[in-house]
């Protein structure tokens, strides 16, 4: 089974923390926010491009690895087979 890993890629824009307001009278304002997270009890893991493309490559190698095995498996399953065939 063949796999098609994606190459992840970081987002990059101007304004990262502006945000358009539509309110329900349809009046709209663009404000920009800032996050305001209290006390970080515990840093997080940054999901980034760089990290995302390290896991496709291991499950794209243990894949390919997994797809070896397999056709390895297969012809040992023929040769046992063929032995049988033949009464070795």
């Amino acid at each position: 089974m063949a796999y098609n890993p994606t190459d992840w890629k970081d987002q990059v824009v101007t304004e990262p923390t502006r945000y358009k307001i539509r309110r329900q009278d349809g009046s709209e304002e663009v404000v920009d926010i800032e996050r305001e997270p209290g006390e970080v009890i515990q840093e997080g893991t940054k999901i980034t491009a760089e990290r995302l493309n390290n896991i496709e490559g291991g499950i794209d190698d243990n894949v390919s690895e997994l797809n070896g095995v397999g056709e390895k498996m297969a012809e040992l399953v023929n040769e046992i087979t063929l032995n049988e065939i033949m009464g070795v």
